[in-house]
């Protein structure tokens, strides 16, 4: 199928800094590879460490007392963002083809992470005057109250998986609580992020409010890292990159921080569940976004006695998820963003069988060009598998495991360390809730898998420090609260009635 686009519609590949697109003081860039047609094809500007300190000048000016960003309404922030979703949604069509070329994922992927970004930007709109100052107390001569403000410039750092949707979501709460930001996009997928900077211009937002540098994590992403005036990072990605943002807090000014890593969850089949809806939901679950999704399933367990018949299903179900032309409306399988991911995999699915899991269908590569493999299936998947510690392979795969028994779901949470989300399908909601109440777990998919809202509350634990845990909201109006700090005033209305004892 062909699109209406093509690549003389990229026009914007260079850094977004205090509202203009402009080349690296290096002079350098870098090519994009093209995963269709397997050749280099757009040069994108790589930045440097002097390119983020201009950024971070530049909302740091943006964020100064008394600039036109500071004396904004609350309602009127709750506009631009507004008027932002309402852009996306004009340009929805080329958006998600934009995002198809510089990722990989199907037409429809795209289209579904356009429209919930949309969703998020009116949600946060409506939410930027709603939580500003609150009254304990205010009773004869005695006050007590709290404000609240933006906490200063956030540096914000994306992934190359949902590039758009990563971008939206972060820059929503960020942009809702009043603060400025510096953005590096994933360095294989930046245009999305980059197109959206020029709607940004095109709605007014004050310049220098939202600052976006390219170029590899190594240098940028250290760069925002280690910079002084950064209140704070968010980073979405691989957890082993994360650890290397707790050292930049430590040599730098101990900004807070936030991560978006990928999750290890389980998916539970009970023997009560209709066939051929638990099969749908556990397909939906392992293959949306051809397996990349942080909330993925790593394994699905499905209870003996309809373990045969789920499998049989399953296979059917997979046979029928298209490959080919990403921009067919019914083609459900995408490309892997670079050879070493889609190598990784493949290597994955040899592991696997030489560990005893049984190949039920797929694992080969798809076609001659790009980065394609088959959806694939293994049943007879056992604990004693060592392929299954890698955790941090990405793909269209399911590996489906038999178990027993109700009561033994909390032994396999503790011995995979799965303690943050888990799925059920099962018709029975009394052994659900039960469940739920005796797991340690945040997040509980039952009889449906990736139905994310913007107004739900996604929370997860996280380790920051030495050893102190905290909590930390992915969506719903909580998430605006990283980014704000918290001002008390407590005082007398007359100096004269202070007195130390008799209060």
């Amino acid at each position: 199928m062909t699109s209406k686009y093509d690549e003389k519609d990229i026009k914007f590949t260079k850094h977004f800094i205090d509202g203009d697109f402009r080349d690296s003081k290096s002079g350098k860039y870098y090519e994009l590879y093209d995963l269709l047609k397997d050749k280099s094809w757009i040069k994108v500007t790589e930045g440097e460490k002097y390119d983020v300190e201009v950024a971070v000048t530049a909302a740091y000016r943006a964020f100064d007392y008394g600039t036109e960003w500071r004396k904004l309404d609350h309602t009127q922030r709750g506009r631009l963002l507004y008027r932002l979703a309402e852009l996306l949604q004009r340009d929805f069509d080329y958006l998600a083809w934009l995002e198809t070329r510089n990722t990989g994922k199907t037409l429809e992927d795209s289209k579904f992470d356009v429209k919930r970004s949309i969703d998020f930007l009116r949600y946060y709109a409506g939410y930027t005057d709603k939580f500003w100052t609150r009254t304990d107390r205010d009773k004869d001569d005695y006050f007590e109250f709290t404000t609240k403000e933006p906490l200063g410039i956030i540096g914000l750092l994306g992934d190359h998986i949902d590039p758009l949707w990563t971008f939206i979501r972060q820059i929503a709460t960020v942009l809702a609580g009043g603060n400025t930001l510096v953005y590096k996009p994933s360095y294989k997928t930046p245009l999305t992020t980059l197109y959206i900077a020029n709607l940004i211009n095109e709605i007014g937002f004050p310049k220098g409010v939202v600052n976006i540098v390219t170029g590899k994590g190594t240098i940028v992403g250290e760069a925002l890292g280690l910079n002084e005036y950064i209140k704070h990072i968010t980073f979405t990605g691989r957890r082993e990159i994360g650890k290397l943002f707790y050292n930049y807090a430590g040599q730098s000014n101990f900004k807070t921080l936030k991560f978006f890593f990928t999750e290890k969850t389980p998916l539970f089949v009970f023997d009560d569940a209709t066939i051929d809806d638990a099969a749908l939901i556990a397909h939906h679950a392992a293959f949306f976004k051809d397996g990349k999704s942080r909330y993925r399933p790593v394994r699905i367990y499905v209870q003996d006695n309809i373990y045969d018949k789920f499998v049989k299903r399953s296979i059917e179900l997979v046979q029928k998820r298209r490959l080919g032309d990403l921009f067919d409306k019914d083609v459900r399988v995408g490309s892997f963003i670079d050879e070493w991911h889609f190598k990784k995999f493949l290597d994955y699915v040899e592991k696997a069988k030489k560990d005893g899991a049984k190949l039920e269908f797929g694992g080969k590569r798809f076609g001659t060009t790009g980065w394609f493999a088959e959806p694939t299936i293994f049943s007879d998947v056992r604990d004693g598998c060592k392929f299954l510690l890698d955790y941090e392979v990405y793909g269209p795969i399911q590996l489906i495991t038999r178990f027993k028994k109700f009561e033994d779901i909390p032994d396999y949470l503790r011995k995979w360390n799965y303690d943050r989300t888990i799925g059920v399908v099962s018709k029975d909601f009394g052994r659900f809730k039960l469940l739920e109440r005796r797991l340690d777990v945040n997040l509980f998919f039952y009889n449906s898998w990736h139905d994310f809202k913007p107004y739900l509350k996604y929370q997860e634990r996280q380790q920051q420090d030495f050893g102190d845990y905290f909590d930390q909201e992915y969506f719903d109006r909580d998430a605006i609260e990283y980014y704000l700090k918290k001002k008390t005033i407590d005082g007398l209305w007359e100096t004269r009635k202070y007195d130390t004892y008799t209060w």
